[in-house]
């Protein structure tokens, strides 16, 4: 009895070792598709918290990217995404700058975040977006405060 199951246990492992493309996978792994919006704003602040040049008040141009692993719902009522997508790409756009972009786009974030550095700022993005959602689809929010330094928040 004991060898019956343990060869089909072998035959389960063997049946999840290839996704549907044939790409091999470790046990417990999986592959999954997302996708990444991308969006520029510019915004003042001051971090008075910083013993640095930080402290004084200056600017960025910041470019935000947004990537989710399921459609946006915001309530029951929410239209799926077209067959063969995950989200439309104009959805993703208007929600996050009705929900995001518009609050921090051309604004002083001390204002509106205590302390802005680019973690606290990811911290707002991530809330921001979750509020309006039934049920997160983000995977990953990645902040570029200048052209090489950038804050990331992923789920895991």
């Amino acid at each position: 009895m004991y060898s019956k199951i343990k060869k089909s246990i072998q035959i389960v492992k063997q049946c999840f070792c290839k996704d549907k493309y044939g790409i091999t996978l470790e046990e417990g792994e999986r592959i999954v598709n997302t996708i990444t919006k991308i969006f520029k704003f510019e915004a003042a602040h001051q971090l008075s918290e910083y013993d640095g040049k930080c402290n004084q008040l200056h600017g960025h141009s910041y470019k935000l990217e947004i990537e989710i692993d399921a459609d946006i719902k915001i309530n029951s009522l929410s239209e799926k995404a077209p067959k063969g997508m995950i989200c439309d790409f104009a959805k993703l756009k208007k929600y996050v700058k009705e929900n995001i972009i518009n609050k921090l786009d051309h604004s002083y974030l001390n204002d509106t975040i205590d302390n802005p550095t680019a973690e606290n700022l990811i911290d707002f993005i991530v809330y921001e977006f979750n509020t309006h959602c039934i049920q997160s689809p983000l995977v990953r929010v990645r902040l570029y405060e200048t052209d090489t330094c950038y804050a990331e928040w992923r789920k895991e």
